[in-house]
């Protein structure tokens, strides 16, 4: 017994944990997908399609993390240098590339978002990928 606890407890501990859970709802909200907003048209339609299937996977036990970390942008993640570029033509893929510092959950969560520029673009955007069934290695190989 440690301080009235048993053992196994203190042993499974892990105040990572913490983090995630606290990351996961952040994600939700700087994404506005926890937001009541309409976006503009032409993108409602997309818009309100994607917020379904965020919540459909949260529904279904998914955690969401973030990995925006970057060094010297003093936090700010509209600061980033890390560029998106196309991949493919279909279903809007990119390729992002950049030196993130931290990724919240990194090796256990079922999705991460990043900030990144779009290639040819100005302001940076969000980028959400599935890191179901992926292996993490020090650097991102998600689909």
């Amino acid at each position: 017994m440690l301080s009235g606890r048993p053992r196994a407890a203190v042993r499974v501990s892990n105040s990572s944990v913490a983090l995630v859970c606290a990351m996961h709802p952040a994600v939700l909200s700087v994404t506005r997908w926890l937001d009541r907003c309409i976006a503009p048209e032409p993108y409602r339609t997309a818009w309100e399609a994607q917020r379904a299937s965020i919540f459909q996977s949260v529904r279904e036990g998914a955690w969401w993390g973030t990995i925006v970390s970057e060094a010297g942008t003093g936090g700010d993640v509209r600061k980033t240098r890390a560029i998106a570029r196309r991949s493919s033509n279909i279903d809007n893929q990119y390729r992002i590339s950049g030196e993130k510092q931290f990724g919240s959950g990194s090796g256990v969560v079922s999705y991460m978002i990043t900030m990144a520029v779009p290639e040819n673009e100005t302001e940076p955007d969000i980028f959400s990928w599935t890191c179901v069934d992926s292996h993490w290695m020090g650097q991102l190989e998600c689909g």
